[in-house]
């Protein structure tokens, strides 16, 4: 896992790396330093991460580099620049999960701190039209605020045309 920035656009109940500035990631240089160990390690795919890897503009330069190595990679997004870098993204990566923790437009925005479902949606659609057999997946995030979703969120992946849809629990209490 390449964590690409630790800063977020998300304000999720379930984590703070929101709060980053983001001084500590890492140059494109230093991960041009990184990548050359990669094959050695029998390195074979990696997962962009972050905070949200999209806030950097530079995130598919940095994609080049590591497939330039031979590796795959897996985008982990929130979904919310998708509409917006849709065909980088297709271009870029065999992969995407995106955070789905919402169903409706008021929970997502409650949960996430952003009212972002719609963007999501549409990115979700264009991406879908630019890479068809791109595998886009959600993840969400289980706590308190939504767990009783979870059907709906099930429900919201399929009509999202989505491959597949996973669950993390979380404690936010601690």
């Amino acid at each position: 896992v390449f964590y690409v920035t630790a800063r977020c656009n998300s304000r999720c109940v379930s984590c703070d790396w929101w709060k980053s500035d983001g001084a500590a990631d890492l140059t494109l240089d230093e991960v041009r330093t990184l990548t050359t160990d990669l094959p050695a390690l029998r390195t074979r795919r990696v997962v962009f991460s972050g905070g949200e890897p999209l806030l950097r503009r530079d995130v598919f330069e940095m994609a080049d580099v590591f497939r330039t190595q031979g590796l795959k990679l897996h985008l982990l997004t929130s979904g919310l620049f998708l509409e917006r870098d849709a065909e980088q993204v297709a271009a870029h990566f065999e992969e995407v999960t995106l955070s789905l923790d919402g169903p409706r437009r008021d929970l997502y925005r409650q949960i996430r701190g952003v009212d972002g479902l719609e963007v999501i949606e549409r990115g979700v659609r264009k991406l879908k039209t630019c890479a068809p057999q791109l595998p886009v997946r959600a993840r969400s995030t289980l706590h308190r605020h939504n767990f009783r979703e979870l059907p709906h969120l099930i429900d919201k992946a399929k009509a999202l045309g989505l491959a597949q849809i996973s669950f993390l629990a979380a404690d936010v209490t601690s």
